[in-house]
């Protein structure tokens, strides 16, 4: 796990506890510290939240590790991009879950999750984008492509979005192909 140094102990407690083993990377401006006011799992979903409530363009990255997440975005003009990268074999399982809550005007959060699938591995994509009725001029874009190698792989795909106004650009697409022998 990669947490970064200028993160407060009680943070980076949260942090692992809540990834576990995960190796996953949070990336942002060297005001990190005041980026993160709340992260808790007190939420109605009980998955750990990241609350920006300060603008900026962050980065939050894994490979090869099961995750439950939610993101929410209090601050205008934050940009956050989610990327994932999957490997899988023999009877591996792994799931993306994640939830991004878009609350504030002039944002912008996309994710993209790719893989490679054989053997008999499991891969659950879970996607939610929930754009608020005053969050105006947003960008929000979910991706998942996945390339299967073997026919005992099951993949389960499953973008949302939830949009309560009409000012934005969103969209979700998801592609599963497998190579032919």
């Amino acid at each position: 796990m990669k947490i970064p140094n200028s993160i407060p102990a009680k943070f980076k407690k949260i942090l692992s506890s809540a990834l576990g083993r995960s190796q996953v990377s949070l990336i942002g401006d060297p005001k990190f510290l005041n980026l993160i006011q709340a992260f808790t799992d007190s939420n109605l979903t009980g998955r750990p939240t990241i609350i920006f409530k300060q603008s900026g363009r962050y980065l939050v990255y894994m490979a090869n590790n099961s995750i439950e997440l939610n993101i929410r975005i209090e601050a205008e003009l934050t940009d956050i991009l989610v990327l994932a990268a999957y490997s899988a074999d023999g009877k591996d399982k792994f799931k993306f879950h994640f939830q991004t809550d878009i609350c504030q005007a002039n944002n912008r959060a996309k994710i993209l999750v790719k893989g490679v699938f054989s053997g008999q591995s499991r891969f659950d994509f879970l996607a939610l984008t929930k754009i608020s009725p005053q969050a105006k001029q947003i960008e929000a874009y979910q991706t998942n492509k996945n390339l299967v190698m073997s026919d005992d792989v099951m993949i389960k795909t499953r973008p949302f979005l939830e949009i309560k106004n009409g000012d934005l650009s969103c969209g979700h697409s998801s592609a599963t192909s497998s190579l032919a022998d």
